[in-house]
């Protein structure tokens, strides 16, 4: 069984590569990880009315990013169904390559199969 990593920012783009991954590997026993990523956001200068700790404004980011998950998902299997896929999200907070590393290295992603298979440009 293959486990496939696509991140996510909920863009027509990411959509079509989701697409494209299911598709290549439509003959395969996939595991596919639709992961987002949400960045550390830049603080802009002036002063804010009510401050919210760290924790809280990462709860309330990460709740927002799996609700979109959880309806990309929805979408996802509105497609055609292939008995052979399985899909699961996961939602960050953070460094977009630190978590991308990580999630490669903890699910066990096959980094070899998607190579052979995508056309050279």
């Amino acid at each position: 069984m293959k486990n496939i990593l696509i991140p996510t920012d909920f863009s027509d783009n990411a959509w079509n590569a989701m697409q494209y991954g299911m598709a290549l590997f439509k003959k395969s026993k996939c595991t596919f990880y639709i992961v987002h990523v949400s960045p550390i956001a830049a603080h802009a200068g002036g002063e804010a009315a009510m401050y919210a700790t760290q924790e809280l404004l990462e709860q309330s980011i990460l709740k927002k990013s799996i609700e979109k998950l959880e309806k990309l998902l929805k979408e996802i299997e509105r497609q055609p169904f292939n008995t052979k896929h399985t899909f699961h999200i996961l939602a960050f907070y953070g460094f977009f390559t630190d978590h991308i590393k990580q999630e490669v290295e903890d699910k066990n992603i096959d980094r070899s199969s998607w190579a052979q298979k995508v056309p050279a440009a």
